[in-house]
């Protein structure tokens, strides 16, 4: 199993924008394109700027220079030795062997205009799995006097290309005027993390709102599945999985001439996997900080020293100027 690592481009601590993460050329896999990479790159993260932030706490309160170096220093000298990072790696792998095969779902969905009668989830995949009405771990519960419906559900996929939709196919009768206006609240696969230095698509389309669509269309989502593990400073790991999407909306006939609109989840699986690993930053982070901090503050106090000393000249010339 190659290893894909990633290298942090180094960056001013006082105020200049979070860092970016490249690629190195050498740890390039020449199998993986250019669009590859870029998509890849999207996945990975910025580290905390923690003394950026401690720098723009003391100058919103006023603090005289004087007073900045002292405080960055014993800031940096608790917490950084302590501190502790997240580390990208990029990989080819199936990490949760011990699933089964299968993903766990979370689907939570309003459909303010469709009745919870006519409300059904269906799942198929290439494995040859159609189930249609899908009812464990689900519940509906009724919106706008009865005329919505909020759909949540807990389910599993097979760890192959399939989709699973939101539509009427399981109701016994089809409504005369179906309506597939929606907003999408959660979809998430594997582990939440609650992690705050971890920040990723794992929830992509939470906060879609598709109700000022057209009520008779479907809804295709087209969802690329990334395995992502976290690993944190006990070793112990969760498995979680990021995705991006693309959707289109369309009008969709039945055999019979009938428009029966669904909501499409259409997903596939990336052989890429992303970790994250927690660890302790290194002593030679914490003293180039030191440094930096140090000569930044000194820069900016010969360049204050100097414009009060220019200042002063020029005001002992006007008053010279005066006395003459």
């Amino acid at each position: 199993m190659r290893k894909l690592r990633l290298r942090e481009v180094k960056h001013c601590v006082l105020g200049l924008p979070a860092p970016k993460w490249q690629s190195q050329e050498e740890d390039r896999d020449p199998r993986l394109g250019e669009a590859s990479w870029g998509l890849l790159g999207e996945l990975t993260l910025a580290p905390h700027l923690g003394f950026t932030s401690l720098l723009a706490e003391v100058t919103s309160r006023g603090l005289p220079v004087d007073d900045i170096i002292p405080q960055c220093l014993s800031a940096v000298r608790r917490p950084s030795l302590t501190r502790w990072e997240s580390v990208n790696e990029l990989y080819v792998d199936d990490p949760d062997k011990d699933s089964g095969g299968k993903i766990d779902v979370s689907l939570n969905i309003s459909l303010p205009n469709l009745h919870c009668e006519l409300v059904g989830l269906d799942i198929q995949d290439e494995m040859g799995r159609h189930e249609v009405g899908h009812i464990d771990n689900s519940m509906k519960i009724p919106l706008n006097n009865g005329a919505g419906c909020r759909f949540e559900g807990q389910f599993s996929i097979n760890k192959v290309p399939g989709n699973f939709h939101v539509s009427t196919h399981s109701a016994t009768a089809q409504p005369q005027n179906p309506d597939m206006t929606h907003i999408i609240h959660k979809l998430s696969f594997g582990d939440t993390l609650q992690v705050q230095n971890v920040h990723g698509a794992f929830n992509a389309l939470g906060g879609a709102d598709r109700l000022t669509s057209n009520p008779l269309a479907s809804h295709d989502y087209i969802l690329k599945i990334v395995p992502t593990v976290y690993e944190d400073k006990s070793g112990k790991q969760q498995y979680s999985y990021q995705y991006t999407v693309a959707n289109k909306e369309y009008v969709a006939y039945s055999h019979t001439g009938r428009i029966i609109p669904a909501i499409w989840f259409r997903y596939d699986l990336s052989p890429i996997t992303v970790k994250y690993t927690e660890r302790r930053q290194p002593l030679y982070r914490f003293i180039t900080t030191i440094c930096a901090i140090i000569g930044g503050t000194f820069t900016v106090a010969g360049i204050l020293d100097s414009c009060i000393f220019t200042a002063s000249e020029a005001w002992k010339k006007i008053q010279l100027g005066k006395m003459h």
